[in-house]
């Protein structure tokens, strides 16, 4: 029996110390648990209470307004910003300019294996193929990674559209007018639609136009999906109508073709991994041969044909890919 007693003495220690733990828990950290950001936006605003400066921030103000007059550079200049905006990513245009330098340079001097300050401009002059070559590294990798990062970002807006879209049918419904139902989604949902939404919101906020707004994001975003919503909200916010029952059909359409692409992906697996195999597989060829025999082609290389039939199989290996490319891959 004291036993017993001893077993429900240490059984309440242990639930009175638990639930000490989870009362101090609650009382430090519950605030932040029950107010945690959703997305960058909120983030933001919760550390800095200052909504000018967020959007100022987030928006990119200013970093491309004079550049649009310098010509081509400038053209240059806006399009990197353009697609730096749209991968999501914290970095300023300048800085991205840098960074491709300082790989075009480290590449350029690691391709020809020399770091003679007097024979720089003799190499540049005499071997350009090495400069094509440390551009290609240099400034088309850090591209094509922001290139996937904004194809990345795009799908995930996508599948967000479809619960945004009917988080302002429920808002509307309940008798909010439009700009209140996508204040509330830029609250509730995550990134990147709830941060693209709270862009637009703070524009309203700010003065601008409701459907010169939603251009704007739809002009950031650059979805066919996004732009339906956007010209639907336009087209009711000047002539009137049901808008949540517009929405409702926009809402339905968007989550079939989501649908239908993932179907179209997952019967098109086969084809596109077949595709990436006769890709990949002649480079690994070419790279273990030159490891395994490095005379292979060192052997041949002072043949006349050598550099045009080597030219050729190149050209005829990028327009296979490039037909296996379009075969294997669908737009929507």
């Amino acid at each position: 029996m004291a036993a017993d007693n001893l077993i429900l003495f240490y059984g309440a220690i242990f639930l009175g110390t638990l639930f000490l733990i989870e009362s101090v828990y609650y009382i430090v950290f519950g605030s932040n648990v029950r107010h945690k950001a959703v997305n960058i936006r909120m983030k933001l605003l919760a550390q800095q209470k200052d909504n000018v400066k967020v959007y100022k921030t987030l928006k990119r103000m200013g970093s491309t307004a004079w550049m649009a007059h310098l010509g081509p550079f400038g053209f240059l200049y806006c399009k990197i910003d353009d697609l730096i905006t749209q991968s999501g990513i914290k970095l300023k245009t300048g800085q991205f300019f840098l960074l491709c330098g300082g790989l075009t340079l480290i590449s350029f001097l690691f391709i020809v294996n020399k770091f003679d300050i007097e024979n720089i401009i003799t190499v540049i002059l005499v071997s350009p193929i090495y400069l094509v070559f440390a551009l290609l590294i240099g400034a088309g990798l850090p591209i094509f990674i922001l290139l996937h990062l904004r194809k990345k970002r795009k799908r995930m807006f996508n599948e967000q559209l479809p619960d945004a879209i009917d988080v302002i049918i429920r808002s509307l419904k309940a008798g909010h007018p439009i700009n209140a139902a996508m204040e509330l989604v830029s609250e509730e949902m995550a990134d990147p639609l709830g941060t693209e939404f709270g862009l637009a919101v703070d524009e309203m906020t700010y003065g601008l136009e409701m459907r010169d707004a939603l251009e704007n994001l739809a002009d950031r975003i650059e979805l066919p999906d996004l732009e339906f919503l956007v010209i639907s909200i336009g087209i009711q916010y000047e002539t009137g109508g049901n808008l949540a029952e517009i929405l409702a059909g926009i809402s339905s359409i968007v989550r079939d073709r989501f649908s239908l692409e993932r179907k179209v992906k997952a019967l098109s697996a086969e084809g596109r991994i077949s595709a990436i195999l006769l890709a990949v597989m002649p480079v690994i060829t070419m790279f273990g041969i030159l490891a395994g025999a490095p005379d292979f082609y060192a052997s041949v290389i002072d043949d006349p044909l050598f550099i045009p039939m080597a030219g050729g199989i190149f050209a005829l290996f990028v327009i296979g890919n490039y037909i296996m490319y379009r075969m294997v891959n669908f737009r929507f």
